[in-house]
């Protein structure tokens, strides 16, 4: 998956678009399985309506306090 997304060195490639290339290779596996685009729009925005722990915001917060937050991708 991630293979796609560094093909193309300095560009910036958003996670939601790593999500629904995942989500559209998947179901090529499963062909019985057929979503319209609006199913697989909302199927791949369902993690960010996830409600974190209730302890994940108060150690998030206590950690930038002391580091600078940063997403990462390892290289390949």
């Amino acid at each position: 998956m991630l293979e796609s997304a560094t093909r193309d060195q300095g560009n910036w490639t958003s996670v939601r678009s790593i999500y629904r290339d995942a989500l559209d290779r998947l179901l090529t596996d499963y062909p019985t399985i057929d979503l319209s685009t609006g199913q697989r729009e909302e199927l791949t925005d369902t993690w960010q309506r996830l409600v974190p722990w209730p302890d994940v915001m108060p150690g998030l917060s206590r950690l930038k306090k002391s580091f600078t937050w940063a997403t990462r991708t390892p290289q390949r």
